[in-house]
């Protein structure tokens, strides 16, 4: 079992076992353990963003992962593929559908005749 200080590359990161018994202390272990990612590797797709916004987007992605009593976080499965690969590939989608509403807005904004 890893402990949240551990190898960020371990499958089974322990904040995942505090979700339901102690969800403070699984809401800090987790929101560090992802800072810590964020700050060893920005997810590639956040280069997208403006520089201004990129920490208020990590914010939102630890809020996703969180909200609604963990819901995002209780389906990750140990299927053998490291819990950061999964949260990376969950931040990369989330990021993906931002820019994509974004392009959807500025085509919108686009075809607004004055």
């Amino acid at each position: 079992m890893a402990d949240e200080g551990e190898d960020s590359r371990a499958c089974w990161p322990s904040f995942l076992e505090e979700l339901d018994r102690d969800p403070e202390r699984a809401f800090r272990g987790f929101y560090e353990f992802f800072m810590r990612a964020a700050r060893a590797r920005q997810p590639a797709t956040l280069r997208h963003f403006p520089w201004d916004e990129r920490q208020d987007l990590l914010h939102d992605l630890v809020l996703l992962f969180v909200e609604r009593d963990f819901r995002k976080l209780k389906t990750y499965k140990d299927n053998g593929k490291p819990f950061i690969v999964w949260m990376y590939c969950v931040v990369n989608h989330h990021l993906i559908e931002r820019l994509r509403d974004r392009s959807r807005d500025v085509a919108r904004l686009a075809n607004v005749r004055l």
